[in-house]
């Protein structure tokens, strides 16, 4: 799937959405801009400027993260950034133990995990991502496996984090039910992923290409999809998290409608961060 996209298209969303998302609460002035700036860019739609079209192709996730891999660590990541601090929140007293980082992509968590002593093994199904990650967390076991049938022992690891890639399935029980089988009883696990509300709204996995853009596609998990593919694997919940939204929109593509994008993405949450405890 994808579509060709138009910049106006792209600006006309953004102005709209945030007049939608503020039509009660926002004030006489912020409602009247966003009116004029619908008006102005309808009027405009069809020019050489706005009517130009980038054709924007849904990739599977082989072939989209092969894609982004040379660039991912590279890429300003706002979902990363809001990441990030939960799981350093969420992880700041786990012990030293034997780690998996499951889905490990290039190998940011792998990484931190191996240098603070852990016994870490690193699963991504994208060698292109491995390559990289093999590059930087080199004292890592790193494989290539399915989330969904990791090529793991049962109860193997201590801890296992699982970050930003359960969004990618169409349902995550599965894969958490293989997290879950991985760690020993008593041991913690870390899932992270897009918030449902982010996804929902638009939040798509998109990077650039030599010929423009892709998205690797997201599903939106509500928190009640979560907590029931935890009681299936027998997990207790220690902790959610969940941060905001937080970027710069007067650089890049939302530049001409950076106000009503600040409004639009304002306090909406990016990411949640599950801590969990297998009991025994």
């Amino acid at each position: 799937m994808g579509r060709t996209v138009s910049l106006g298209e792209l600006l006309l969303g953004t102005e709209g959405t945030a007049l939608f998302r503020h039509l009660i609460d926002g004030d006489d002035e912020f409602i009247r801009r966003r009116v004029e700036g619908i008006r102005r860019l309808a009027a405009e739609l069809d020019s050489t400027r706005l009517s130009a079209g980038l054709e924007v192709p849904e990739l599977d996730v082989e072939q989209g993260y092969a894609a982004w891999a040379p660039i991912y660590d590279a890429m300003p990541n706002a979902l990363i950034r809001a990441e990030e601090p939960l799981v350093q929140a969420a992880t700041a007293d786990l012990p030293v133990g034997r780690a998996l980082d499951a889905a490990c992509g290039t190998g940011r968590h792998t990484a931190w995990l191996a240098a603070a002593g852990h016994a870490t093994t690193g699963i991504d199904a994208s060698e292109a991502m491995l390559e990289v990650a093999r590059e930087r967390a080199p004292g890592a076991d790193l494989n290539v496996g399915d989330l969904t049938d990791l090529p793991v022992e049962d109860g193997a690891f201590d801890f296992a984090i699982c970050a930003l890639a359960l969004t990618h399935l169409q349902d995550p029980t599965a894969a958490i039910s293989e997290i879950a089988r991985a760690v020993r009883p008593g041991g913690r696990i870390v899932l992270t992923d897009a918030h449902p509300t982010f996804v929902l709204i638009q939040g798509q996995a998109l990077f650039p290409t030599g010929g423009g853009l892709a998205f690797v596609r997201n599903h939106a998990h509500l928190h009640s999809t979560y907590l029931r593919a935890f009681r299936a694997a027998g997990l207790s919940v220690l902790e959610c998290l969940e941060a905001p939204m937080e970027d710069d929109f007067t650089t890049g593509m939302f530049a001409e409608v950076a106000e009503a994008a600040e409004a639009l993405w304002r306090d909406i949450p990016v990411t949640v961060v599950w801590s969990l405890r297998k009991p025994g």
